[in-house]
């Protein structure tokens, strides 16, 4: 049913946003578009659809990106031109480490004409590698998001609040303009939760009390000891119509806790830097629902396994992830047709404390390690209030300009006087679980 003038009114931000992204050049109209027809499609519709789009992939790969053309022939997953889909599982996983083995080998032969852009990694895994990624992935990931909003009952431009980490906030003291602006267009608050001090998190409890979001995104810490907080202060509390957690393991406990603070119901999402929005859960709660449309995802003796559908200007095929997680069988009671993983496991991300009580979130590290070439993963260890412990994998002597910039960001916001020791090591083994810890506060 078309939208009354009222409702248009009411959130006159939705047209202006659907307009501009349209004047952009259309690539996330056109991607909500072909999303939308894809998540109306029956089970078996939908696997060959998303067959489909897997096997285009693996051919561009196979004519065009250097590392994949010897892959794909040698384990004879392509062969005379077609795909042999029944042969993909031979193909070994990609790890960062190969990633930086491989280096330019892994970029397609025209990514410079796909409008292509530098990422990152993200730290979950304490081995950051830089990434290339372009707009046509860009456009699916952002209409991806706009989905499963959607599918949440939340509309582009409804109020939201995101409980997030802005390293450029804490360093500059400004998220920058073009940040301020975007944010200003979707009618979205930006809560720095890399630094949260007990006055800040009041004032953050004040904030979503005066603006009232529709929806709260946030990293899945930080809205545990922002409830922790609102519990143990008294102060008011909004309750959105929903919480989007995010970043670190939602356990049914946090669920429940965060969810009966806030008195709002807690989704669980998952995704990552080198792979964007993989999955979400919808209104039922049962399993997150994986966008089979832009991802290709596997669980390979538990562990995640992603081939993305999207980034032809670096593919990621058979990309292990550095999560486990587990199936949901059957299908799920909205009638989406997508598989779904029943949970995710592993990620941890942590806070450090400080003795006046401000919580520094892990996210704020990690960032401080990537671009690193000499760096091939680390470990981040608050032994006490003062003091830290950086583990460091190196591949070659680190400059001693950047051991000092990374010893300056830690003391911005861990204090002057924090001792920094810096071990450094060949390698990084991972938790008896299998996961890697990339920070870890023994004060927690």
């Amino acid at each position: 049913m078309p939208e009354s003038p009222r409702q248009l009114f009411s959130n006159w931000r939705k047209p202006l946003i659907y307009g501009l992204l349209h004047a952009a050049g259309g690539g996330v109209p056109a991607r909500l578009r072909e999303i939308t027809r894809a998540a109306a499609m029956p089970q078996d519709e939908l696997r060959r659809y998303q067959q489909d789009r897997l096997e285009k992939i693996i051919l561009h790969a196979y004519s065009s990106v250097p590392y994949y053309r010897r892959l794909l022939a040698e384990y004879e997953v392509v062969r005379d031109g077609a795909v042999r889909p029944e042969f993909l599982d031979r193909l070994p996983l990609l790890t960062k480490q190969l990633i930086r083995q491989a280096g330019d080998k892994l970029l397609s032969a025209d990514y410079k004409t796909r409008k292509p852009y530098f990422n990152t990694s993200g730290g979950s895994t304490g081995e950051p590698v830089r990434l290339v990624q372009d707009k046509a992935y860009n456009d699916a990931n952002i209409a991806d998001k706009i989905f499963f909003n959607r599918m949440l009952g939340k509309e582009p431009g409804d109020r939201e609040i995101k409980l997030w980490g802005s390293e450029r906030d804490i360093i500059s003291g400004t998220i920058g303009l073009r940040e301020r602006l975007i944010n200003s267009l979707y009618n979205r608050r930006l809560l720095n939760t890399f630094r949260m001090t007990p006055a800040r998190m009041d004032a953050y409890l004040r904030e979503m009390a005066a603006f009232k979001p529709h929806t709260i995104w946030t990293y899945t810490d930080s809205m545990i000891e922002l409830a922790r907080h609102a519990a143990a202060s008294g102060a008011e509390i909004f309750s959105p119509r929903q919480i989007i957690a995010t970043t670190a393991v939602l356990t049914e406990e946090k669920r429940r806790f965060i969810g009966d603070i806030f008195r709002a119901p807690v989704h669980n999402q998952y995704g990552s830097r080198e792979a964007g929005p993989i999955a979400c859960e919808c209104a039922c709660h049962e399993g997150l629902h994986v966008f089979d449309w832009t991802h290709y995802v596997e669980l390979v003796n538990g562990r995640v396994v992603v081939t993305v559908l999207t980034n032809y200007s670096m593919p990621l095929i058979r990309y292990d992830i550095g999560d486990t997680a587990e199936w949901q069988p059957g299908l799920c009671r909205c009638g989406l047709a997508t598989r779904r993983l029943a949970r995710i496991t592993g990620r941890i991300s942590g806070h450090f404390r400080l003795r006046d009580g401000t919580l520094i979130h892990g996210e704020y590290f990690t960032h401080i390690f990537y671009f690193r070439p000499w760096l091939k993963s680390f470990r981040i260890v608050q032994k006490d209030y003062d003091m830290v412990i950086c583990r460091l994998a190196v591949s070659s002597q680190p400059p001693e300009s950047e051991l000092a910039e990374i010893d300056r960001r830690i003391k911005l916001v861990m204090g002057e006087n924090c001792k920094i020791e810096h071990l450094f090591c060949a390698d990084i083994p991972p938790s008896p679980s299998g996961k890697y810890i990339y920070t870890k506060s023994e004060l927690a």
